[in-house]
């Protein structure tokens, strides 16, 4: 590929710009041209990219944002992406009879509303944070830019989509293959955890019809499956805290936990 430490020109295709050595950029308007640093400077190392910082390094400070933040709206232009560095967002879809469904959960390392910004589309769901969440806002344009610009953040994104195709591979095998009890267990296996004397207490931050529409059963359902584990003896409710007892019990494996592929683990 093209080097950028050589002294080469390069017609932005998102602006109107052109790129110069050294990461400079020359901006044409009104006949004069003004040279200024540009903070993707080309040839910049921005990897690694699973803990989401390789924002900052390309120039994107980190915003906190409180629980139950909408960070982008469904059918709203698709004007940036955000790289979440901690906490945990949701993907929901409102359908047209008007049912809203969840889509997935994301975690540290996600890009969100990539695939949006790629295809310069509005967003396909509303992203909201379940918990108080770092992340790092990059306008589309400069996301593109950053893509055609640095082959490894660009491989990373492949990664990150192939991951999501195969898990909506496997959620659909999963709703053919196992029994809804089954697809509880591994789903509640797959989440965060923090050890307690009471058990292994999960960290979930959704609320149960939330939980019922990615496994997918009705809530009414979900409640009973919970009762029929609680009279089992593999889960404990306890102030609104959910613990698993016992998890060698479970019949069912745990899948890896959903955390973006890093580059030099995917390949090259």
């Amino acid at each position: 590929g093209l080097r950028w430490g050589w002294a080469a020109r390069f017609q932005c295709p998102a602006s109107d710009c052109v790129l110069g050595a050294g990461g400079r950029v020359a901006s044409k308007r009104r006949g004069r041209t003004t040279m200024h640093i540009d903070p993707l400077r080309c040839g910049r190392t921005l990897g690694p990219f699973s803990d989401g910082s390789w924002a900052a390094r390309a120039g994107f400070p980190s915003h906190s944002y409180p629980a139950n933040t909408d960070l982008a709206q469904q059918g709203a232009p698709s004007d940036s992406v955000y790289t979440l560095a901690e906490g945990r967002v949701k993907l929901t879809h409102l359908q047209i009879g008007g049912e809203l469904t969840i889509i997935t959960v994301c975690r540290r390392g996600e890009i969100l509303a990539a695939a949006d910004v790629i295809r310069k589309q509005p967003y396909a769901a509303t992203a909201t944070t379940l918990t108080r969440c770092l992340l790092h806002r990059i306008p589309a344009k400069s996301f593109c830019l950053l893509l055609r610009r640095n082959a490894r953040l660009s491989w990373y994104v492949h990664c990150m989509h192939s991951r999501d195709l195969r898990e909506q591979q496997a959620r659909g095998d999963a709703l053919g293959a196992l029994r809804a009890r089954e697809r509880l267990v591994r789903f509640l296996k797959g989440q965060k955890t923090q050890p307690s004397s009471k058990g292994v207490r999960l960290d979930i931050g959704l609320r149960m019809w939330e939980i019922a529409g990615l496994i997918p059963v009705s809530p009414p359902y979900l409640s009973k499956l919970l009762r029929d584990l609680e009279s089992d003896g593999l889960l404990r409710r306890e102030k609104g805290w959910l613990f698993l007892i016992d998890r060698d019990q479970h019949a069912s494996r745990p899948p890896p936990e959903r955390a973006a592929p890093d580059f030099e683990l995917a390949g090259r």
